[in-house]
This record gives structure tokens, C-alpha cells and sequence, in this order.
């Protein structure tokens, strides 16, 4: 996206579509902000060192493409500017997962729970939208983002739903 008047109604509809695809629901939209990958890599550094020990952050990596952020009850999403339209829907989708996580009370879950939900979230609202080619995209991955969407997947398909929903709290082995 090149400007934040592109951005903005790609954003609101994704956000909009949440609750019926695939039913997650946000009592807020988080700002959103456009930015380098520079920002995105700093923003990531700065979080990584925010940490307590024990807790689990985010994947070092190269291709950072947005990044969810919260104090108190303040959510911003910072995503890099001039994606594709279709890789643009698919981050927007993957924050606000995150964004959902936090709203739930949802801190350092692993890193294959809160990934793969996030990418999962994903694949249902591209599928929604009907970005096929940046779904099966999102299928391809082999790195922990991709192996978290399968077995979220899998779930999906052998339980339902409401047991994903479950596996993104922690309150179901994933």
C-alpha cells in the first residue's frame, strides 16, 4: 500500500470481516501506521528487549513485513508501506490475530500457538476475500509460521472451530 488513504479501508474491511471470518471479534481497531522495514526491525529489537525471562517473543526475521505492539490498553500495528495489495491483507489479517491475543489476556504462548493462530486467522480472511494465490501461499511455509498454520489446520478439520479457538488460549494442546 503507498499511503495510509489506500491503507485505511483495506484495514477497516478486514477488521469488519474478523467476527464472521473466522470469528474473532475486537472491541477496537488498532491504529495502524505505515512505515520502513527499517521501524519494523527497531520496533522488533525494542520488544525482544522488553521481555522478561521466560517470556517468548517474536521470530528474528529478515523479512519482518508488520508488527503488533500494545501498552495498557493503547494497539498499534506497524506495517511495512508498499506491499501487494494481497501481502498487505494478509499482515493486516495476522496483526489483528495478535491484536485478538491480546484483548483475550493472551501472553507468551508459544511461539507455534501464537504464530500459527496468527497465520491461520490469515488464511481464513485471504480465503474470505478471495486472495487464493496468497492463501496458498501462506500453505507453503515451512519455517514455524507455516508448521503453526498446519496444525491449526488440522485441528480445524479434525475438531472444528471452537477447538482452534480453544488451541489459540492455551486451553487445548495444540
Amino acid at each position: 500500500m503507498h499511503s495510509p488513504d489506500e491503507a485505511a479501508p483495506l484495514y477497516q474491511r478486514i477488521f469488519l470481516l474478523l467476527p464472521q471470518e473466522p470469528g474473532l471479534t475486537l472491541p477496537a481497531l488498532p491504529r495502524l501506521h505505515l512505515c520502513e522495514r527499517a521501524l519494523l526491525q527497531e520496533l522488533h529489537q525494542q520488544r525482544q528487549n522488553s521481555l522478561q525471562p521466560g517470556e517468548e517473543g517474536g521470530v528474528g526475521d529478515p523479512h519482518l513485513l508488520g508488527i503488533f505492539l500494545q501498552q495498557g490498553r493503547e494497539q498499534d500495528i506497524y506495517i511495512e508501506h508498499y506491499l501487494p495489495r494481497d501481502l498487505f491483507q494478509a499482515v493486516v489479517a495476522h496483526e489483528l490475530a495478535h491484536a485478538w491475543q491480546a484483548w483475550q489476556g493472551l501472553e507468551g504462548l508459544p511461539l507455534m500457538v501464537g504464530e500459527g493462530f496468527a497465520e491461520w486467522t490469515a488464511y481464513h480472511v485471504l480465503q474470505a476475500l478471495g486472495e487464493e494465490r496468497m492463501a496458498r501461499r501462506l500453505l507453503r511455509r515451512r519455517d514455524l509460521y507455516g508448521q503453526g498454520l498446519q496444525r491449526f489446520l488440522t485441528l480445524e478439520q479434525q475438531q472444528g472451530r471452537a477447538a482452534v479457538l480453544a488451541a489459540a488460549r492455551g486451553s487445548l494442546p495444540l
